[in-house]
């Protein structure tokens, strides 16, 4: 898969200063995480502003949209007194409304929005983290937020629709077991299967198993310190494991469906794997997960996931082409410092045999991505943060694999 055309598509180093929200200068540096959708004849694009976690820069998110996918235009400011947006996702609804959900984090004790403790499952302290979704007619004008108490404490990272109903994996200390989620509007969710990981049984991995330069030691030391200074009691931090190694649940998934319902999903799980699980309809409360290999040249040679993604398959994005394949992006980071900057890579995945088949890489290109097929081609959004004078949102658009 070559690169048919690279184009900068917004520049986070000149943000309108109209907007209010930043000071003079430079946009922080930070996550970007863009998503693509097409709706209604137009390229809509959401990503992350600001630096998560940085109270001089609350995280917001903004949605923009160009109908050539040459000239945008900024549509709508997402936003959330007393804490930070991030992970904005975009689908289209049974009844054809476009739809962003999001996640709102860091919400600060008796700030603006704060809703009440969810009473059914409840978690210690306010509610911290939540996700929540809007919905559009047009993509410029949108309602209000649906903040349905099943969101809270919990992360539904991205959706997937079918014959009309929308799903999501939820994950966080609520749903530090994995929890899917079920909605036919988008406003009210409800949990469709709980504790769906329990088939997954993480591997013992120790340091002395990896490079003494490899970045996932660096990621260890800094979660280690993180947990000494305290954290957010509703945040996604478990034990140490083996070797001085977070263990943790899987948390960022992806969905997708086959033909004939059967549910598909690639999961980031700590600490170096990408895996794969495997549902069937119509209640998709038993779930089989396995440890994806990798076929990085595509030569047949399997070599384990977690000695080629590096930290893990981060921001992964799964979805069935026009032909029935399936494909698989994520920003696969470089495994050691001397690597450089972080790679974001696209797999075909093999679901019988848990194999991941690379079709392309692309360096410096670390941020989570948005996939489209449009037209005959593959259209990807990417963000880069590497050097400042290269700093945005990107829009790829290469040949379909063969």
């Amino acid at each position: 898969m070559d690169i048919i055309k690279s184009r900068k598509i917004w520049d986070l180093n000149s943000i309108e200063k109209a907007d209010g929200a930043l000071p003079d200068g430079p946009a922080p540096g930070g996550e970007i995480h863009p998503d693509l959708i097409r709706y209604k004849g137009y390229w809509y694009c959401g990503l992350k502003e600001g630096a998560h976690g940085v109270s001089d820069y609350p995280s917001r998110a903004r949605v923009i949209r160009s109908k050539d996918a040459i000239h945008w235009e900024s549509v709508r400011r997402v936003e959330w007194a007393g804490g930070h947006v991030s992970d904005l996702k975009f689908s289209v609804t049974g009844d054809g409304m476009l739809m962003m959900n999001t996640i709102v984090s860091d919400m600060q004790a008796g700030g603006d929005n704060q809703p009440p403790l969810e009473s059914e499952r409840p978690c210690r302290g306010p509610v911290r983290r939540m996700s929540v979704t809007w919905l559009s007619e047009d993509g410029v004008h949108w309602g209000g937020v649906h903040a349905c108490p099943t969101g809270f404490h919990t992360i539904r990272y991205i959706v997937a629709w079918r014959r009309g109903m929308c799903y999501s994996i939820g994950y966080g200390i609520k749903d530090e077991k994995g929890t899917l989620y079920r909605t036919a509007d988008g406003r009210m969710w409800h949990v469709m299967a709980n504790d769906i990981y329990d088939s997954w049984s993480c591997p013992e991995l120790s340091a002395a198993d990896m490079p003494a330069d490899d970045q996932r030691l660096k990621y260890a030391a800094l979660e280690g310190r993180r947990r000494k200074v305290g954290v957010d009691p509703n945040d996604i931090t478990q034990a140490d494991g083996p070797g001085g190694f977070a263990a943790k649940s899987p948390s960022e998934a992806a969905l997708e469906f086959l033909p004939d319902g059967t549910a598909v999903a690639v999961a980031r799980a700590h600490p170096v794997f990408a895996i794969l699980g495997v549902a069937k309809p119509p209640c998709y409360d038993k779930w089989t997960w396995r440890a994806t290999q990798v076929d990085w040249n595509g030569d047949g040679n399997l070599r384990p996931a977690g000695e080629l993604l590096g930290v893990q398959m981060g921001g992964p994005v799964i979805r069935r082409l026009s032909d029935g394949r399936l494909l698989a992006a994520g920003r696969a980071d470089a495994s050691t410092e001397n690597e450089g900057f972080g790679r974001l890579t696209v797999f075909e995945v093999d679901v019988d045999n848990a194999v991941l088949k690379r079709l392309a890489s692309f360096d410096g290109c670390s941020h989570y991505p948005g996939v489209m097929e449009h037209e005959g081609k593959l259209w990807i959004s990417c963000g880069r943060q590497q050097r400042a004078e290269s700093f945005g949102v990107y829009l790829l658009q290469t040949k379909m694999p063969d």
